[in-house]
């Protein structure tokens, strides 16, 4: 209970908190809508006319907590407009095209995101990303419809599962944003998270089906960091990225290593 005369340093925290769930919900909606005219163009226009469109959604609706994911995949999805792009991402799949797996055999996303596992170094994840991305959009981040979901997730496992540590952890985060240089990050990682992010990035810019260790521990040395062919050999092991093993020097790339 707030004390008598205790100012509130964020009215509109409590105004939300205590609002009945109806005009919450219609003023969230609205206040969307305003953020994103695609939403209120799709909501007035193709939703309202459409009844595939409001088929699909319903399903949406009532999928299973497991299947959620792969049925929400955009308003365009909804209304049955990425035909096209589904197939020739089956197309991909099944051929084993050169957006799945082309570093190493993992994909951009996968790679990604051990890049920001190790960025975060002994900071939470979810904490460090919801930072991150928090202030990547800057002001629009309030009405990102995925960094409310992933507020709402964090706060929900501080509040109702009981996970205080995700506070500190949030704090620690805050602490790194506002003081990110490179010595900073570096001294936050410690050499053996330090040279791995840059193994992690070499990889990212150099797509290829597998990788040589000399190459990449000739790119470690230009940046004064010394490690051994198992250090390298490990990093892949856990991570499941192929290594070039092919005996002798260094041969011509083929098409597959661009």
């Amino acid at each position: 209970m707030i004390a008598p005369g205790t100012a509130v340093s964020r009215p509109a925290v409590v105004a939300w908190a205590t609002s009945r769930r109806g005009p919450a919900f219609v003023e969230a909606l609205a206040e969307s809508c305003r953020a994103w005219p695609e939403l209120r163009d799709w909501l007035c226009e193709e939703f309202g006319r459409s009844a595939r469109t409001r088929a699909n959604f319903r399903a949406l609706i009532d999928a299973a907590p497991a299947d959620r994911a792969a049925a929400s995949r955009g308003l365009a999805a909804l209304a049955g407009e990425t035909t096209a792009w589904e197939r020739e991402r089956a197309r991909l799949q099944d051929g084993g095209g050169a957006d799945l797996g082309r570093f190493g055999g993992r994909t951009w996303r996968e790679m990604e995101q051990l890049v920001c596992r190790y960025e975060a170094g002994n900071i939470d994840l979810g904490a460090f990303v919801l930072v991150r991305q928090w202030r990547k959009k800057g002001a629009r981040a309030r009405h990102s419809p995925e960094l409310q979901r992933a507020a709402a997730e964090f706060m929900d496992a501080i509040i109702r599962d009981g996970q205080t540590r995700l506070v500190a952890n949030l704090a620690r985060a805050l602490a790194l944003y506002r003081r990110t240089t490179r010595a900073n990050l570096r001294a936050n990682l410690g050499h053996a998270d330090w040279w791995k992010l840059h193994a992690l990035l070499f990889m990212l810019r150099h797509p290829r089906a597998s990788y040589r260790t000399r190459d990449v521990r000739a790119h470690l040395e230009s940046l004064g960091l010394r490690i051994s062919s198992l250090d390298f050999r490990r990093l892949c092991k856990r991570h499941g990225i192929r290594r070039d093993e092919r005996p002798g020097r260094p041969r011509t790339r083929t098409a597959s290593d661009q």
